[in-house]
This record gives C-alpha cells, sequence and structure tokens, in this order.
C-alpha cells in the first residue's frame, strides 16, 4: 500500500498543537499569524483555512469531540489557565473548568460527556476528570508532572505521560477504581500519547 503525503502551506508565526478531526478531512491547529495564538481549522482537500477563536488571551491545544462537532481547547482569556469549548455549528464558546487555577490539555471522551485534563494541585499536574454537564471535576492520580491524557476507545482508560525519577513513563489510569498502572517501555523520554482506534 502506497502512502501519499500532503505538505502543508507555510503558515506565518507560529504553528502548534496540530489535531485531527474525526473524518481525518482537517486539522485544527494553533497559529499565530495575526499576531495572537488563535485556534484555526484547516481543511486538506479544499486548502481551506478557517478562524475558530478570536481573543486577545492565548487559545491553544485544540482538539475535536467524536461527532465533530465541538472542539475544546485551553485558553488564559479569563487571566487564568482554564479549558474551553466551542459549538462549531452556533459558534458558542463557553467555559468548561472552574475548580483551580489551571486547567489544560484536555480531550473528550468517546461519549462526549467528559473531559480529561490536566489539573495543577499546589505544585503539581495531575491528570482530572471532569464532567462537562456538572462541573465536578475529579482528580485521577497523585503524581507531580503528568501530561497529555487521551482516553481508550472506550471510554474506560486514560493513557497519559508522567515522570519519575526523571524519565518519561507511560501509564494507565481507569476511570472505575482510579487503578493505576505503567506500561513497559525502554529508555528514553515518553511523551504525547495517543490511543489507536483499531486493534487487531
Amino acid at each position: 500500500m502506497r502512502r501519499k503525503t500532503q505538505k502543508l502551506p507555510y503558515f506565518d508565526g507560529i504553528a502548534s498543537s496540530p489535531a485531527w478531526h474525526p473524518n481525518g478531512e482537517s486539522i485544527v491547529l494553533t497559529l499565530s499569524k495575526e499576531g495572537n495564538k488563535d485556534i484555526y481549522s484547516y481543511h486538506l482537500k479544499e486548502k481551506k483555512l478557517t478562524r475558530l477563536t478570536s481573543d486577545r488571551g492565548i487559545d491553544t491545544e485544540a482538539s475535536f469531540s467524536n461527532d465533530g462537532e465541538r472542539i475544546v481547547f485551553t485558553s488564559n482569556r479569563s487571566g487564568q489557565v482554564q479549558v474551553y469549548i466551542k459549538h462549531l455549528k452556533t459558534g458558542k464558546i463557553t467555559r468548561a473548568t472552574f475548580a483551580g487555577s489551571y486547567n489544560a490539555k484536555a480531550v473528550f471522551s468517546p461519549d462526549g460527556k467528559s473531559l480529561a485534563l490536566v489539573h495543577r494541585v499546589d505544585k503539581d499536574y495531575r491528570i482530572a476528570l471532569l464532567d462537562i454537564a456538572t462541573k465536578d471535576l475529579m482528580v485521577m492520580t497523585q503524581n507531580k508532572l503528568d501530561e497529555s491524557p487521551f482516553f481508550s476507545p472506550n471510554g474506560s482508560m486514560i493513557i497519559f505521560a508522567t515522570n519519575k525519577d526523571d524519565s518519561g513513563v507511560l501509564s494507565v489510569v481507569s476511570i472505575l477504581g482510579l487503578q493505576t498502572f505503567e506500561l513497559a517501555s525502554k529508555a528514553g523520554e515518553v511523551r504525547e500519547p495517543n490511543w489507536s482506534h483499531y486493534s487487531k
């Protein structure tokens, strides 16, 4: 099977934090082409760039819900680092997190009812689960530096990267019971884990 590589256009300024739309036809990413970091969508086939946020604060780390109807992103528009949700059809943006002064790097659960995110507790960064409807936030881990949570396809577990003895470690925490276990990995840094939607 031949793989086709498509080169994205050059964007002025900073281009970072890309994430795929569930249908694979577009991505969301952070661009500073207007001088400030905002969220944009880029449709690969149509080669069309659409601005999704416009604020004096920094908007970044966007990702789609599984139905493609919402994005979740990190912003300091309130003066704190918090998580926001935008409904793409209506354009409405709502703040999702209110517990604490730092919440970031959120992703939707497969059913779209929850978010996994990085939540700061004192000086530590831990994985937390947010109920979008009730705004209830549950801290799930007890480490000092957890990052990059991602749900398993069935929504029962969250994979994330953490740091242990100054080394990157890949870990998984269960939604029910909050059981945490480390995945075997070779020496080296572990960052930005993701979960395959397919299994053999």
